[in-house]
């Protein structure tokens, strides 16, 4: 198998990876490049065999379905990224708006939900959510039981399950 060869089973089926040149070419017989090639080939062979077992190992080992998830009140949260990327993802409800209203504050993978405690439903929040587009690219949000139940002020609290 040639230099570029190992190349392209390293870097996957979809690579294009160009040809090497001289290198590519060498001729057997060449002791010094003949030689550098050779270990430099048995480096990338060893290379790609451990890359295949770590990866089919992995994927053996890990469901990749599964989305982290965190349930406050009658809202569910799901990350739309399935692994363990969502557990990173945190939920905070605040006191700070009024009339019942809803409002999102997204920092990195911190979503923070003003409310007005004992007096925002959880269908208020549902559709904040919905219309907030940084906050809808971490997670979804669906109810479970009455959306017109209010919700309450919280901890910070992490989604989790996520593999």
């Amino acid at each position: 198998m040639s230099l570029s060869g190992i190349f392209r089973r390293m870097a996957g089926k979809r690579a294009k990876v160009m040809e090497l040149s001289d290198y590519d070419k060498v001729n057997g017989s060449d002791d010094i490049k003949g030689d550098n090639i050779k270990k430099a080939m048995c480096r990338n062979i060893n290379s790609v065999r451990k890359a295949n077992r770590t990866e089919e190992d992995t994927i053996m080992e890990t469901d990749l379905n599964v989305h982290a998830e965190l349930q406050i009140g009658n809202i569910i949260y799901k990350a739309t990224e399935n692994g363990a990327y969502g557990n990173l993802i945190s939920v905070i409800l605040i006191d700070g708006e009024s009339v019942g209203a809803a409002s999102i504050k997204v920092k990195k993978k911190h979503i923070t939900i003003k409310i007005e405690d004992g007096v925002t439903n959880f269908d208020t929040i549902k559709a904040a959510l919905d219309a907030d587009s940084r906050a809808l690219s971490l997670l979804g949000a669906t109810i479970s039981g009455s959306g017109a139940a209010v919700a309450s002020i919280n901890d910070k609290k992490q989604l989790s399950g996520g593999k």
